[in-house]
């Protein structure tokens, strides 16, 4: 069975957002879905779960095997990337976080 890699989970991306007096702190987490030879793998099933509610949340990567999630709240995460032919890939206590510096 052939080794499906998840490139790049890049979960420090945040953005501040002012929403009238409040403010809001929301992020993203992106990566790329590759095999062991680079390739992109299209249409792989990305799941993301917010660990501590246990919520999920799941896209397709696109034809260059681009992902990701927006808006997100700060927590801790974890990923699973499926593709038929290939291993699934978990990674778990992926931390996004708010206001790092």
């Amino acid at each position: 069975m052939r080794i499906l890699r998840l490139a790049a989970v890049c979960a420090g991306v945040l953005a501040l957002a002012p929403s009238g007096f409040s403010q809001t702190s929301t992020g993203s987490i992106s990566g790329s879905v590759r095999d062991t030879q680079q390739s992109a793998i299209a249409n792989a099933s990305v799941v993301l779960t917010e660990m501590d509610k246990q919520t999920s949340t799941s896209v397709k990567s696109d034809g260059e095997g681009r992902f990701i999630f927006t808006n997100l709240l700060p927590g801790r995460y974890s990923l699973k990337v499926e593709s038929s032919g290939f291993k699934k890939v978990e990674r778990t206590d992926v931390n996004l976080l708010a206001n790092d510096k």
